[in-house]
């Protein structure tokens, strides 16, 4: 382990140095405060009134079973209650029955699976899949037939980063009116100790702020070529309408400053003040007309004209809202919108192709500077190196450029016997689960916890942080607790709502039919002694299933998407008018029941299943890193079959109907309710169903019981006899008391009927999705060909009335 981090106490130090003051930031908005309350036409702020684009996906869902608009779940067993505890395996009890079910699947589409080979000496090879993966789909099924906890759904917790149009986001990080980024977020640099805990030294204050955030423009304006072309976010040689875009954004500026200064001096002549009611109107005003609000920012980047129509439509509000003044401070301040949308535009410029003009690809880095401060401002930033008097050292930083980006931050050095910052368990858990689902190129500019073993830094690394205060009134209190870390000052964060809460409370001493059928393992580690009370065995055994048939297996390209939860207007439902989400209310810091109850999870995920399979990559990208190589089997190629058991002991009649349901819900009797046109059923197991492959069916199911008795027969040479009972009584059972009991009548059977029936989504459907149509679908709707995730207005329309 180096020594950098093992001796912190040894490293050479900058010189401190430390100042007060305001953020750097050139284009102020200048708006003084006011005292005077004249007549105002303003009308109050309407809302987002954008239309939501419904599309459909490769998934759909299956709803909860719920009560009164919550999840509800049913428990027919008790862990401690010895008359309704589950059946013992050691002892055969009286109207249970054990044996096994010998089946057949059949496939009816390309397979993607992974088979284990065997063979014996000179003999052929034989194929097998692993019988639980067959454990996996059923068990799924039973959850849902019998309205069983989802065991097994990733309510880990889920992150997320909004910062445009992101109110709740910025309020839960401490961004107010009065409390910018630069303050609400500390900055400091990263250590390891030779026990290989992590730490945190924090970074001196600049001015009042934690860190700067230094336009790109101020920079290359400055003329130090501290920031060389690899790192900057923009091409500044760029031509714009024949004129050097350097020229034309500084041209922009100037004229901004100046409307500052004398919209500044109106003000001032006028004693507006911020106080009184036009200053409130005046702000709502620009908060309407903010890039990031109302599809502002996309009339504006679509074309001029649009700048055009928003400015004159901006002085009209203006103009009324100051009545009774000077018209030419209406005149200034639209103006001066009018320029920052000028900016702003050529900020967004796209090819036809939707690719940016402007903006470049840029490589994330830190380097260290020397940087000057007169007043408020910051007038120079180079090289650490620079021979040029006075200044501060301090670190130059960007970690992607994304769209939004025009920034560059500017972090000062060590502070001088600071508290170290220990970063806990619990911080390094939730960032390294988190960095695993980092889509980006540089990937590892974000590994700060070594998640990919590298140990390889030569320099503590700059990272944002905020920490919990026991007092606010201290600095540097050791009781501080660290809550947050990052590469980036916009943190990821948890929403105020995760699925573990979504889904509903599970009854920690009610066993649910799943549960009591395959198994399972208390996650109390308190109450772990106790076996019979927080473990139980399966009463379920799947046997490896035999690939029958002469398989020949053809390694294929795709793209396999992971959807996430997280993908909050898909997981939840919509009322058609706004985007469900796991956030509360803005400005609602506390849970309030009545008041600001979440969005509801639209149910358990499944894919549908294709009549036939789809493109597996978007066109063009054949080689890409992002796709995967997997092995298809093709029965159209070479016919096979797969066969297997699953082995049963003391199931009720109830819960060998549910299994048999589980593996063909033709056994229903009343599934052709939900089937009008008696399209046949099928399950998918195995990988890419999103494009139509795994569709499989189970066949020849037969139940063989064990003989009961202890005569030589019995016990030795037919110890099991096949059953002279129609599957589909069992499946009645199950049936019966599901008609009878209310908690069983939430189960959404007829959506589970129907998620197993073929669904065709033509080519000409410009709102469905697929993984391999994505961009395309974007560039139709979005007028964007590219990104990440799910644009912002879409939510996720049910094919259930397809």
């Amino acid at each position: 382990m180096s020594d950098r981090y093992a001796n912190h106490s040894n490293r050479n130090r900058f010189s401190q140095q430390s100042f007060g003051g305001k953020s750097y930031n050139n284009q102020n908005s200048g708006q003084g405060q006011q005292k005077q309350q004249p007549q105002s036409n303003y009308n109050k702020e309407q809302g987002n009134n954008s239309k939501l684009k419904e599309i459909t996906l490769p998934y759909d869902f299956i709803s909860l079973p719920s009560k009164n608009g919550k999840p509800e779940y049913y428990y027919p067993y008790h862990r401690r209650n010895e008359a309704k505890k589950p059946p013992r395996h050691d002892l055969h009890e009286a109207g249970h029955l054990s044996g096994y079910i010998s089946y057949q699947i059949k496939p009816h589409s390309p397979l993607v699976l992974d088979l284990r080979e065997t063979s014996e000496a000179d003999g052929p090879k034989e194929y097998w899949l692993s019988g639980s993966q067959i454990r996996g789909k059923l068990r799924a099924n039973v959850e849902v037939l019998s309205a069983s906890y989802p065991e097994f759904v990733d309510d880990s917790e889920m992150l997320y980063r909004k910062i445009a149009g992101g109110k709740r986001y910025k309020e839960k990080i401490g961004i107010t009116d009065k409390q910018g980024l630069e303050q609400a977020v500390r900055a400091g640099y990263l250590y390891r100790d030779d026990k290989g805990s992590f730490y945190i030294i924090p970074a001196v204050m600049i001015r009042d702020q934690h860190f700067l955030s230094v336009q790109e423009l101020d920079i290359i304006n400055m003329k130090s070529n501290v920031l060389p072309n690899s790192h900057r976010l923009f091409d500044w040689g760029y031509s714009f309408n024949g004129e050097n875009v350097l020229q034309v954004m500084n041209k922009f500026n100037r004229r901004i400053k100046e409307l500052d200064i004398e919209i500044r001096e109106l003000r001032k002549q006028y004693s507006l003040n911020g106080k009184d009611l036009v200053s409130e109107y005046l702000e709502k005003v620009f908060k309407r007309f903010a890039f990031t609000e109302n599809n502002i920012g996309k009339k504006i980047s679509g074309s001029e004209k649009g700048i055009e129509d928003l400015h004159g439509n901006l002085f009209l509000q203006l103009k009324g809202i100051l009545e009774g003044y000077d018209i030419g401070l209406a005149e200034k301040y639209a103006e001066r919108w009018k320029l920052k949308a000028h900016m702003f535009h050529i900020y967004e410029l796209k090819t036809p192709k939707g690719v940016s003009s402007f903006k470049k690809n840029s490589a994330p880095y830190e380097k260290q500077v020397k940087y000057f401060l007169s007043g408020k401002s910051v007038t120079s930033i180079k090289d650490a190196a620079s021979p040029d008097p006075g200044g501060s050292d301090g670190v130059l930083f960007n970690s992607t450029n994304v769209g939004s980006k025009r920034s560059h931050y500017l972090i000062g050095e060590e502070q001088e016997n600071a508290v170290r910052i220990n970063v806990p368990d619990s911080i390094l858990i939730s960032y390294k689960r988190a960095y695993k689902n980092i889509r980006i190129g540089k990937k590892n500019h974000y590994d700060i916890f070594n998640e990919d073993g590298d140990t390889s830094y030569e320099k503590p690394l700059v990272v944002f942080y905020q920490l919990e205060q026991q007092d606010p009134s201290k600095t540097n209190d050791p009781k501080d607790k660290l809550v947050a870390v990052g590469r980036t000052p916009y943190f990821k964060i948890p929403y105020d709502y995760q699925l573990s809460e979504l889904l509903g409370e599970k009854d920690a001493e009610g066993i649910d039919f799943a549960s009591a059928m395959f198994g399972y393992v208390s996650m109390d580690s308190q109450q772990v002694h106790d076996e019979a009370v927080y473990a139980y065995k399966s009463r379920l055994r799947f046997s490896p299933i035999r690939v029958c048939g002469e398989i020949r297996g053809e390694e294929q390209e795709f793209l396999l998407a992971t959807p996430q939860a997280s993908a909050e207007a898909m997981y939840l439902k919509s009322n058609g008018r706004e985007i469900p989400t796991y956030e509360r209310s803005f400005g609602n810091k506390n849970k309030e029941p009545n008041g600001d109850a979440p969005d509801s999870l639209r149910g358990v995920k499944y894919y549908h299943v294709l009549p036939k399979t789809i493109p597996t990559f978007p066109e063009g990208s054949k080689g890409a890193k992002s796709n995967s190589i997997r092995r298809v089997y093709d029965p159209s190629q070479s016919p096979f079959h797969c066969e297997g058991k699953i082995h049963f002991k003391n199931l009720t009649d109830v819960e060998l109907g549910l299994l048999l349901l589980a593996m063909n819900v033709k056994l229903l009797p009343d599934a052709e309710k939900y089937n009008i046109e008696g399209k046949p059923y099928y399950e998918l197991i195995g990988g890419a169903k999103a494009y139509g492959y795994g569709k499989v069916q189970f066949e020849r199911m037969e139940i063989m019981l064990e003989e009961q008795g202890n005569s030589f027969e019995s016990l030795i040479i037919t110890p099991f006899k096949a059953s002279k009972v129609d599957p589909s009584l069992f499946v009645k059972a199950y049936r019966e008391v599901m008609k009878h009991d209310s908690r069983l009548e939430q189960v959404d059977i007829k959506r589970y009927v129907q998620s197993r029936i073929e669904i065709e989504f033509k080519s000409s459907d410009r709102y469905h999705v697929n993984w391999s149509n994505m961009n395309e679908v974007r560039k139709d709707l979005n007028r964007k060909p590219s990104g990440g995730g799910y644009p912002t207005d879409w939510v996720l329309k049910s094919t259930e009335d397809k």
